[in-house]
Formats: structure tokens, C-alpha cells, sequence
């Protein structure tokens, strides 16, 4: 497989955020990057990049990655893998699959899309209200 700079600038951002930390991701993220969450975040909701990589990363704590399949059509990438991750708020391990849409713009990541399980996510938030009200 030959890689050109966008499969490295990818599987850069990927190890970066396994590595939960948040300083390393953000110096990927051009500073006015569009981060949206389809079906967690209202449609029109808004959060910066910096804000929003702050929040995911204090509740979802990647654990392990595992890259399936990369396309790469011009600057945008499609990622999809699967993921060990823990909530953070009720301390539970899950495993599930994402696809992300990537766009680079001069070597930063100008927009970030990803299609997670809503259903898991609202299931782990509901087990989090439910533990908090007892």
C-alpha cells in the first residue's frame, strides 16, 4: 500500500486521540473547525472545536482503535472502525463502530463528522441520570 499525507495525517489524528489528550488533538483542529455529532447534538446546536474536543475527550475515554477501512476522495476521508471506549460517568467499558468524515484544509482538519451509535451513547447517559438521582 503506498500512503500518501492524508492515510499519515489521519492515522496521526487517530493515535493522537487515543491518547486522550486534548492539547495533542487540538493542534490538528484548524482553530474555526465545524465538529458536528448527527442525532447527539440538535440540529443548529453549536459547540467550538476546542470546546467540543474538551467535552468528548472528559467523557469518552478511548481505550482501543481498530482502523477498518480509509477512503480518501480529494480532502475529505471516510474512517470507519471499531472502538473500545469508557463513559466516563458511570466508569462502563463498551465496544461499538464509528465512521468519521474527515476534511483537511492545509494540513489541519477544517470539519469533523462522525456517526456514532446514538443509541449507545443516550442508553449510557440515561444509566448516568438514572445512577445520579439515587
Amino acid at each position: 500500500m503506498v500512503w500518501d499525507l492524508k492515510h499519515l495525517m489521519t492515522h496521526y489524528f487517530y493515535e493522537a486521540r487515543l491518547s486522550n489528550d486534548p492539547e495533542l488533538l487540538l493542534e490538528l483542529f484548524h482553530p474555526h473547525a465545524e465538529i458536528r455529532l448527527p442525532g447527539l447534538l440538535e440540529p443548529g446546536e453549536y459547540m467550538s472545536a476546542e470546546d467540543m474536543t474538551r467535552t468528548i475527550i472528559k467523557l469518552w475515554r478511548w481505550q482501543k482503535q481498530d482502523i477498518q477501512k480509509i477512503v480518501v476522495n480529494g480532502d475529505q476521508i471516510a474512517v470507519y472502525y471499531e472502538l473500545t471506549v469508557v463513559y466516563a460517568p458511570i466508569e462502563e467499558e463498551v465496544t461499538t463502530e464509528l465512521c468519521d468524515i474527515v476534511t483537511f484544509k492545509n494540513g489541519k482538519i477544517v470539519s469533523f463528522i462522525e456517526f456514532a451509535d446514538t443509541n449507545l451513547a443516550k442508553r449510557l447517559e440515561a444509566k448516568h441520570g438514572a445512577k445520579a438521582n439515587r
